[in-house]
């Protein structure tokens, strides 16, 4: 899927919609690239740290960022991840993974950057991604969290109807 910067924050505010919804309790790893994105996404992330067992903020650090509790942050070299965002949500019940890697950057106007993106709700693809997450924790010194128990997902059939429309309609 390509598409803009503006398209992947929709899709990442609708993945993260249905933990705020259903008050689930997954670990989430999100990329935003910069740490100074998690300016413009901080309220939302204070309603997700109401019920996430963690959240993983991955960012290059261009400036100081405050971290909610529940949260920490994972300061990024400038060659790590840092054309990417991404939305890995692990929990037993809902589970899901957005990954986008920019592709063209526009350094005038960064709606116009293209960026090609993946949506899954398949298991075994969100805990590869996992393992990569864990990966990075381990090598920033970061605590990795337990992994969460695994079921088949309702809640994740729900999302992929939901996401189908998002991107369809």
């Amino acid at each position: 899927l390509d598409c803009n910067i503006s398209s992947i924050w929709e899709l990442k505010k609708e993945l993260e919609d249905i933990v705020i919804k259903f008050q689930l309790k997954p670990v989430i790893f999100s990329g935003i690239q910069a740490l100074s994105n998690f300016t413009r996404e901080e309220k939302r992330y204070k309603k997700l740290a109401e019920t996430a067992r963690k959240i993983y903020i991955f960012g290059f650090p261009d400036s100081e960022t405050d971290m909610i509790p529940g949260m920490s942050p994972v300061r990024l070299n400038e060659d790590e991840y840092t054309k990417d965002i991404f939305l890995i949500i692990n929990g037993s019940d809902y589970y899901a993974a957005l990954l986008a890697k920019e592709i063209k950057k526009d350094v005038f106007e960064a709606d116009k950057s293209v960026y090609k993106a993946f949506i899954t709700f398949e298991r075994k693809i969100i805990n590869s991604a996992i393992s990569s997450m864990n990966s990075v924790l381990l090598d920033k010194k970061v605590e990795i969290p337990p992994p969460a128990p695994v079921t088949d997902s309702f809640l994740a059939e729900v999302s992929q109807k939901k996401m189908k429309t998002v991107l369809f309609h």
